[in-house]
């Protein structure tokens, strides 16, 4: 009998203590380093629904960020706030313990995000080995887990810089996943109405899950073609649309109050003007460079289409995430930051795609071998790269020949720092005395999921029904919060006079200003680094441009940044790209 066998068999205390031990171990391990993601703007929703009822942040960023307001006295981000349905209790449990525990707010708010973050990894974790065992049953798949894990930059997001929203999302990716599969086995538009909110909360969450979207429109064609129905099928279409847009609507409506008018953030950082599909993939800091493993999974992509039987539902799943880059290239370059994070929501996906390939090798003795040594490599390079990452921030910048840099990874500072970082473990006093309660709250609840899909057997649709109703109510109240006390707290801090001296915007290019021009700077570094003066032009053609535009928006200027901004032609923008 195999230790998950005797795991499964053991009792409920034993497997909680079992899961408080390694949630324990988990958290301990997260650095306590406050690396940001985002600018820390999902900790700043967070702490600002929890503490002033609204999502109106502009009291919670540091000072020197609040040069610009909105022309609704929101502070100007394009990223998504659903993501404070699922943080808002962590933070709420801070709160709290902050009435017994004198501690510095900052440090709180690292360990509040980082625990957050660990639970929903371990969350994913669990849903993706569950999926696996729907998928491929019978086989062994817990070596796809350590080998993702190795491999890829899934445990830096969660230890290192735990403050994303990515972690979170690959939640609901994996919950989108199942759905999708248990759907093709059993439909029914209940079913569909709980994946329409499923999918509508993802997107309130994380932009990405625009793309899952792919499989509710398979799952149509496919009932159109079984029942021959056009009006049964316009029906089930517009139950999934129904449970959407309940998510849909309140996120659309927190971004037209944070914008002033109708108004969904993301749109805001599309360009036309270049395209980056090819370095994304394969340049020095391209996603196949920065972690092989995921060229091991395009392979594994590629290997279904030439099936003569093809999984039509196992390719069109294999290609979302390949889709999203092929899109998303239009609007930035996507691994400035290491390890490649816009792929991390797609765990579940590499993990699938990772399995069906080992399952059609694993016979032929040298490819065996052969994916055995590309996995080792891939892990060495994943791992020293990291760590090296976090001895010198600046060294993986967009576009430079890291290939070139080896002695930097190997050298005694980096061998020492691997180590060093591997038995590293901060902050464990405080760690346990602050969060020890909700550690073992968070240990209980993924515990029962764990007994629940794999001794109680019970379907993914259960828990798909608790986690979107949760959400959606969630969402709905957190809007309603928002819509009540945004104005009333922004003239209240408004009177304080620190934004006296705040710049208003009024529209979509100069309330994405940092974040586009950011963007453009990465582009000109990369291509001066190749050396590539034609396509120079073209970007800083592209880049003055966008400035006139985005200058034409300012509605107030009490300190003459409109001019400013018009003769730096965006300069100033370069010592603000090191958070991507």
């Amino acid at each position: 009998m195999g230790f998950f066998e005797r795991f499964k068999k053991a009792g409920s205390t034993l497997q909680f203590i079992a899961f408080a031990l390694l949630f324990t171990i988990l958290f301990l391990r997260v650095n306590h380093q406050n690396i940001s993601v985002e600018k820390n703007i999902y900790d700043y929703y967070s702490e600002s629904i929890v503490n002033d009822l609204d999502l109106n942040v502009i009291n919670q960023v540091p000072d020197k960020e609040r040069w610009q307001i909105t022309r609704s006295g929101n502070w100007p981000d394009v990223h998504s706030n659903g993501i404070v349905t699922m943080w808002a209790p962590f933070f709420a449990y801070k709160k709290v313990m902050q009435t017994f525990v004198s501690e510095d707010n900052k440090k709180l708010i690292v360990l509040t995000r980082s625990l957050a973050t660990v639970f929903f990894s371990v969350v994913t974790i669990i849903l993706m080995v569950f999926l696996l065992g729907e998928l491929f049953p019978g086989k062994n798949r817990g070596w796809v887990f350590i080998t993702l894990s190795l491999t890829t930059s899934y445990w830096w997001f969660t230890f290192v810089q735990p403050g994303n929203a990515d972690v979170t999302s690959s939640v609901f990716a994996t919950f989108e996943i199942g759905m999708f599969f248990y759907l093709l086995k059993n439909w029914s538009t209940r079913s569909l109405f709980f994946f329409g909110l499923l999918l509508g909360a993802g997107l309130a969450l994380k932009i990405d899950h625009i793309f899952y979207f792919i499989l509710p429109v398979y799952l149509l064609i496919q009932y159109f073609l079984a029942t021959r129905s056009f009006k049964a099928t316009i029906k089930n279409g517009l139950i999934f649309s129904a449970g959407v847009l309940i998510n849909l609507i309140p996120m659309l409506v927190n971004d037209s109050v944070k914008f002033g008018f109708v108004n969904y953030g993301y749109a805001d950082v599309v360009n036309f003007d270049y395209y980056m599909l090819w370095p994304n993939l394969v340049y020095p800091s391209g996603f196949f460079n920065n972690c092989p493993i995921y060229f091991a999974c395009f392979v594994g992509l590629i290997s279904l289409l030439f099936e003569k039987k093809k999984d039509i539902p196992l390719i069109i799943l294999g290609s979302i995430p390949f889709l999203a880059l092929v899109i998303e290239s239009f609007a930035r370059i996507h691994h400035e930051s290491y390890g490649a994070r816009h792929w991390v929501p797609h765990f579940a996906i590499f993990a699938i795609l990772l399995m069906s390939l080992y399952e059609k090798i694993k016979d032929v003795r040298w490819k065996k071998i052969l994916f055995v040594i590309f996995i080792v490599l891939a892990s060495g390079q994943n791992i020293i790269k990291g760590f090296s990452y976090i001895l010198n921030y600046e060294h993986f910048f967009f576009g430079r020949n890291q290939w070139q840099e080896m002695a930097a990874w190997f050298s005694y500072q980096g061998i020492t720092g691997l180590f060093a970082n591997i038995f590293y473990f901060p902050e464990v006093g405080l760690k346990l005395r602050f969060m020890l309660p909700l550690v073992l709250i968070c240990a209980f609840g993924t515990m029962k999921l764990y007994r629940y899909l794999a001794i109680e057997k019970k379907s993914i649709l259960a828990l798909v029904s608790v986690l979107t109703v949760y959400f959606s109510c969630s969402y709905l109240l957190i809007t309603g919060l928002n819509l009540k006390y945004n104005q009333q707290n922004y003239i209240a801090y408004k009177a304080t006079g620190k934004l006296d001296q705040a710049i208003v915007g009024a529209g979509p290019n100069i309330q994405s200003l940092f974040e586009n021009l950011g963007t453009y700077e990465k582009l000109l570094r990369f291509y001066r680094y190749r050396e590539d003066e034609k396509r120079v032009q073209v970007i800083e053609k592209s880049r003055k441009a966008y400035i006139q535009k985005a200058a034409s928006e300012i509605i107030y200027d009490p300190v003459g940044f409109k001019e400013s901004l018009l003769k730096s032609d965006g300069g100033f923008i370069s010592d603000e790209i090191r958070d991507d």
